[in-house]
């Protein structure tokens, strides 16, 4: 009868964690990106190191946002993770950071990580 009508803030936090993680793995992906057009134009050696942790972390990400998705405990972890390097990232990445792992968070305490919720 006294139905909620807000939505579960865990799930929507799930949700939108995931949504974050795709669009850090298209940011990744950029920045690789520009990375080797900015080398090729300027007749430079191409930054390997820089284009390689670029393309790391868009993999991580899709795969974090994947198993988030699918509420995989490890993607949990794995996920606050990635957040805590993002707080390095000063300034946008800190706000990205703190606003994953507060959704990250909210889900975990939701319950929504749990062995057989994903299953």
């Amino acid at each position: 009868m006294f139905e909620s009508v807000r939505p579960d803030p865990g799930g929507e936090g799930l949700t939108k964690a995931s949504r974050i993680f795709y669009v850090l793995a298209v940011l990744g992906a950029i920045g690789a990106l520009v990375q080797l057009g900015l080398a090729l134009a300027d007749h430079r050696p191409l930054p390997i190191l820089g284009m390689a942790a670029d393309a790391v972390l868009a993999v991580v990400c899709v795969v974090v946002g994947n198993g988030i998705d699918q509420q995989r405990p490890w993607a949990r972890w794995l996920g606050f993770a990635v957040a805590a390097i993002e707080l390095l990232n000063v300034p946008i990445g800190t706000v990205i950071g703190i606003v994953l792992i507060v959704y990250l968070y909210r889900a975990s305490k939701a319950g929504l990580f749990n062995a057989a919720a994903g299953q």
